[in-house]
């Protein structure tokens, strides 16, 4: 197996770990937690 090969079998393993970690539900309520806290900021500058 070419040294190309194993990297894109790495990145797509990654990427795909990734996607599932983010979709995961008990992420969700830290996420949109997260994102409100930017809007409820009053100090952008």
């Amino acid at each position: 197996m070419s040294l190309q090969i194993f990297a894109l079998i790495i990145v797509v393993a990654a990427f795909t770990a990734l996607f599932t970690w983010v979709l995961l539900p008990r992420n969700r309520s830290r996420f949109e937690r997260n994102a409100r806290s930017i809007l409820e900021d009053g100090d952008l500058g």
